[in-house]
């Protein structure tokens, strides 16, 4: 063979090594300018594809550390992850998968409700049936409703996890609690009151569990109970421990570097899924909207010390009973299911210590540090009111904006703050300037107790709740005087003064405020 050729040949072969190289690596990796990232991490926040977005603003910062755009993606990305942590937060915590049937499958079950009478048992009405579909009930348990099963099994089987249990068999299960040693007052329910707060904490499927047990003691018959387990814990810190440092992080660059620029998405919100909460934050955002992620991300983080920090072992699913299913309705009712909740979670005689502290150094040092969290957070509300106070930019389109009706770039008194898609009894919530002021007030205040143990003035408190025009729930105010004995409050004791049973004690005071308050809306006749 001529040297030419050969060499023709050499240089074929190592044409076609060279394909097949590149072949087995794959096509080579795209390089994407500054721009493009921006503009793929924009779009995807618009999509609520917050993580993803997150990932290119990072790598748009590795070309230009001083970016505002990708400063104030990162920020907003990381406040969609807040919102998705919780909302996982609160689907570990119910523990259970609920069904998601079509609309016609919620017909065929209503149907078949109306048929065995059980429109109660499932607590909803002919009326209400198709809105309240699936009735917090998981996959098999509403196939029952559709498959032909009898009334009586739909009665007993299917809504076993969601009907009360009955007062002869509360009766029977305190009275075994009692025999088994678990009824140990004051750190528990007496067996009467175990007994009247029985319907209120466990459903039907609970006690029949627990009764094939009778009298066995073996400490296992409490598996039969649903109740948050430790587990989740570790859990809540690994999903979303970093999340409130970066937004503290990027979001300080914006505000140590102010300048006109503003970042627009036309659609984002924060949103929950269970329970249903939508807040429309879409707009042009700058710097003021930095102080309420701010707000946001301390938030998180303190609850996510507290969580990681005290014993989560308790009747959480009683809320269920008290308020998605039996409804309460009127201030009186709405308070008494508070305060049976409540004492639900600090008696209940399964699982005793709730919201004790674990012993070990580090939990006391995580709620030291979640006292400094929520006084950061409630630093960055008055903050915000104070950026929004001396804003005068132009308010319409804003995420974060007052409604200046009279277009003098100033809020003034008479002018509003909306969250919009915050609506409470299907009114928006809307906050006027002296609110705002009296709010900022109170809150620069608890910002410095919660840090420096500085007592709070009570009139900061009573300043708000004058400032909220209550009308019929004046009341408060005075309540609010009468519990000062020297004219102020502090909240800072069970971050500073830690011990084991600070926060059990602390909700024990908060009870006994309530059902001070349930005598006086009785005594008033406020049961509105």
């Amino acid at each position: 063979m001529s040297r030419p050729l050969r060499r023709l040949t050499q240089l074929f072969a190592l044409l076609i090594a060279l394909q097949f190289v590149v072949a087995c690596m794959g096509e080579p990796a795209p390089v994407w300018d500054l721009n493009r990232l921006l503009r793929v991490g924009h779009d995807l926040l618009e999509e609520g594809r917050g993580s993803e977005a997150y990932n290119y603003f990072v790598k748009a910062l590795k070309i230009d550390p001083d970016n505002y755009q990708a400063h104030y993606g990162i920020v907003l990305a990381l406040d969609k992850r807040v919102f998705a942590n919780i909302d996982g937060i609160i689907d570990l915590l119910s523990g259970v998968y609920m069904y998601e049937p079509t609309t016609a499958e919620c017909e065929i079950a209503c149907q078949r409700l109306e048929e065995c009478d059980l429109y109660d048992e499932a607590w909803t009405s002919a009326e209400s049936c198709v809105q309240d579909c699936p009735f917090g009930l998981q996959p098999y348990m509403f196939d029952m409703l559709s498959d032909g099963s009898t009334c009586y099994k739909i009665r007993h089987r299917a809504l076993e996890w969601i009907v009360p249990t009955t007062p002869e068999n509360c009766k029977l299960l305190c009275e075994n609690l009692d025999l088994c040693g678990n009824i140990q007052p004051p750190v528990t329910f007496t067996v009467e009151e175990c007994i009247s707060h029985c319907p209120h904490a466990y459903v039907e499927r609970h006690s029949k569990c627990y009764l094939s047990n009778l009298g066995s003691c073996n400490g296992y018959d409490r598996t039969c109970f649903e109740h948050t387990t430790v587990g989740l814990q570790i859990l809540f810190r690994e999903i979303g421990i970093h999340v409130a440092p970066q937004i503290e992080e990027y979001s300080q660059f914006l505000l140590d570097n102010p300048n006109d620029f503003q970042y627009y998405l036309k659609d984002f919100n924060w949103t929950l899924v269970d329970p249903p909460v939508t807040i429309d934050w879409a707009g042009r955002y700058n710097t003021g909207y930095m102080h309420l992620s701010r707000m946001l991300g301390h938030a998180f983080n303190a609850l996510l010390l507290g969580a990681t920090s005290v014993q989560l072992e308790m009747n959480f699913p009683n809320f269920d009973l008290n308020f998605n299913y039996s409804n309460p309705q009127g201030l009186e009712e709405i308070l008494n299911a508070l305060i049976i909740s409540l004492e639900i979670l600090l008696y209940d005689p399964i699982y005793p210590q709730g919201f004790a502290i674990y012993d070990e150094d580090w939990a006391y040092d995580q709620v030291e540090d979640m006292g400094k969290e929520l006084g950061k957070m409630f630093g960055e509300v008055a903050r915000m009111f104070d950026f929004m106070f001396t804003d005068t930019d132009r308010q319409p389109g804003k995420a974060l904006r007052y409604e200046d009706d009279n277009g003098n770039n100033i809020w003034d008194p008479d002018e509003v703050m909306q969250i919009r898609g915050l609506e409470i009894a299907d009114k928006q919530i809307e906050i006027n300037r002296p609110q705002a002021e009296a709010i900022r007030d109170l809150c620069y205040a608890l910002e410095a107790n919660l840090l420096e143990r500085t007592p709070v003035p009570i009139e900061l408190f009573t300043g708000v709740l004058e400032s909220l025009n209550l009308g019929d729930f004046d009341f408060l105010i005075d309540l609010a005087i009468a519990w000062s004995e020297d004219g102020t409050f502090d909240i800072s004791g069970p971050f500073w003064e830690t011990n084991k049973f600070a926060f059990r004690e602390l909700l024990k005071v908060i009870i006994e405020k309530l059902k001070i308050v349930l005598e006086v809306v009785d005594e008033l006749g406020l049961d509105i």
